[in-house]
Order: structure tokens, then C-alpha cells, then sequence
């Protein structure tokens, strides 16, 4: 693994982590800390600004960290329990333009902030605290598919090949200076969360590369390449397939963003049904009717390909 390749020549930086609770941020989380980067916080966004909710607070475990498990299973699978278990700070912010959010983090003595799946933009105020300021962990080869939710446009545009970026930030989103970058391939069929983790790994991998090299002087930050993309959060409308995709195609969209919990409209000339899940596909089949029905199952002609779901 990574931790045990770079273990001995990471920098002594103070890095303070940001993220969120879900598998991404928490892959992230434990294997910079398997590696012996030393964290000196953790960064969660909070429930919301509301008038009695503080602009930061520490959050503790309310019993021993190595029984929560046992109370809690969500808590054991969180960003929390690993910071907790490992003695490290958290912190949630409810709002970080206040004075209060600014003096807390000073005093964390960051000399380095990494970020992995924050999904609140960071004051220019904040950006400047650690010494060598802050980087991003980005799930797609940038200038492409910035944005919150790369994964979801990639397998909407039936891309395979995907990658990670390590980038230092700036006051927009996923704009800034590339450090390292890396490609890779998904398999087909590959659900969210299984994605999330391969991202997770790649990407931990890379952070550990670039603040080896950085250290070492060996990276030097370069412009993102002109043009790239940028895609918000999916509507209603981004879960339509046209018959005209390839059946692979098809497949890996539903099977990647089934989590979403959204029904997928399927279209063409002599189809038009709602599928909840995909089953299997044939990159080459061929049927008489554009729809064979078996039960609530159906097999659908693509482009080229069968597609077998359920309704």
C-alpha cells in the first residue's frame, strides 16, 4: 500500500483534513493517518447556520470512542470515529466567515490543509491561514469535470477512463495550481460507493506523493490547461438513457448512480419505461423487438447491446 512505500520521507507539516461524512472523505482520512502524516484536526461542515447554532464547535464522542460501535453503527462507519479513535480533533462549521470559525483554526497551527469532499466554498480569509496553504483532493482529470459530483457526468458521458487531481485551492472551485495527476480505469458495473472508494485509494495515494515531492521540491504547481468543464448537482432529467447509447453505456450509468435513489427513464423510437435497476447487458446482442418482457423484467435493444433491468 501506499502508507507502507512513503512511510519515513512525508514532511513533519501540521495538516489540518476537511470533509464530509461520507466513504470518500473517511478512505481518505484513514489512510493519510496509516501513512503517519500528522493530523492536527479534522473539519466537518455543521448542520447549518441557524440563530443558537455556534459559527464552530468541537464535537466529542459522548462515551469511550472504542465502544461507539457498539451504540452507534453509523458513527463507526464516519470521518468521526476515525478522528476520534485516533485522538485527533474535530471540528463542525456552521459558518466560516466569522471571526470565531478564523480564530479556531489558527489555532490548530495548520501548516498545510487538505481537502477531501468539502461541499462549502472556503473564504479567501481561511485559504491563507496554513502556511503552505490548501489542497484538493479532486475525483477527475482536471480542467474536466469540476464540479461536486464528477462521478455522476462521467458515467453519464460513458467515460471509463477517469483519474484523480491533487490541486492547490484558490477562492473558485477546482480552478487552482495541478500538483499531481493520475488516470485509471473503472470496471463495468461498478456502484457508487465501490467507486467512491477506488477515488478514495488513487487519490490518498497521490496526496502522499505530493507532499512527499513538495517537500522534496521535486513538484512545481502547474496553470490548469485552458477550457475544461464544469457540471453542477443532477436533476430529474440527467436520469433519462436514450436507446441510442451503447448497452455498456447504459449499464454503468444505472449501476454507478443507483444510489441516487432515482428512477431512470429509458427512451427510443418503440421504447419508453421507467427501470429501477440495472441486472446484466450483452455488449453485442440483438433482439427481434425493441422490448422482450419477462415479469417486471425487460431486455432492451441499444446501441449496440442488450440491456436486461427492472421495473
Amino acid at each position: 500500500s501506499t502508507s507502507t512505500t512513503i512511510v519515513g520521507t512525508l514532511p513533519h507539516w501540521r495538516v489540518l483534513f476537511w470533509g464530509t461524512y461520507g466513504l470518500f472523505s473517511q478512505v481518505v482520512l484513514t489512510e493519510l493517518y496509516l501513512a503517519g502524516v500528522q493530523l492536527c484536526g479534522v473539519i466537518v461542515p455543521g448542520d447549518g447556520e441557524t440563530a443558537v447554532s455556534p459559527p464552530i464547535q468541537s464535537l466529542k464522542p459522548k462515551s469511550n470512542p472504542s465502544t461507539l460501535p457498539l451504540l452507534n453503527p453509523f458513527v463507526n462507519k464516519s470521518i468521526l470515529q476515525v478522528a476520534w479513535t485516533k485522538d485527533i480533533p474535530v471540528f463542525a462549521v456552521n459558518d466560516l466567515t466569522a471571526d470565531e470559525t478564523q480564530k479556531t483554526i489558527r489555532s490548530l497551527q495548520p501548516e498545510l490543509a487538505c481537502v477531501a469532499c468539502f461541499n462549502k466554498r472556503i473564504p479567501p480569509a481561511l485559504l491563507t491561514i496554513p502556511t503552505r496553504g490548501f489542497w484538493n483532493l479532486h475525483p477527475s482529470l482536471l480542467p474536466d469535470y469540476r464540479g461536486p459530483t464528477p462521478l455522476f457526468w462521467m458515467l453519464r458521458a460513458g467515460i471509463q477512463n477517469v483519474g484523480v487531481t491533487i490541486h492547490q485551492m484558490d477562492e473558485n472551485f477546482d480552478t487552482g495550481d495541478i500538483l499531481l495527476q493520475t488516470a485509471f480505469k473503472l470496471n463495468d458495473g461498478i456502484r457508487g460507493p465501490e467507486a467512491d472508494e477506488v477515488f478514495a485509494k488513487q487519490g490518498s495515494g497521490l496526496l502522499l506523493a505530493a507532499l512527499q515531492g513538495v517537500a522534496e521540491d521535486k513538484i512545481v504547481p502547474k496553470p490548469q490547461p485552458t477550457g475544461g468543464s464544469y457540471f453542477s448537482w443532477p436533476q430529474t432529467d440527467d436520469f433519462q438513457i436514450p436507446t441510442t447509447w451503447s448497452a455498456r453505456h447504459a449499464f454503468n450509468f444505472m449501476r454507478g448512480t443507483a444510489e441516487w435513489k432515482q428512477p431512470f427513464h429509458i427512451y427510443g423510437p418503440d421504447s419508453d419505461i421507467t427501470a429501477r435497476f440495472a441486472i446484466e447487458f450483452d455488449p453485442e446482442a440483438k433482439i427481434k423487438r425493441a422490448l422482450k418482457w419477462n415479469g417486471r423484467d425487460v431486455t432492451i435493444q441499444f446501441n449496440p447491446g442488450t440491456l436486461h433491468v427492472t421495473t
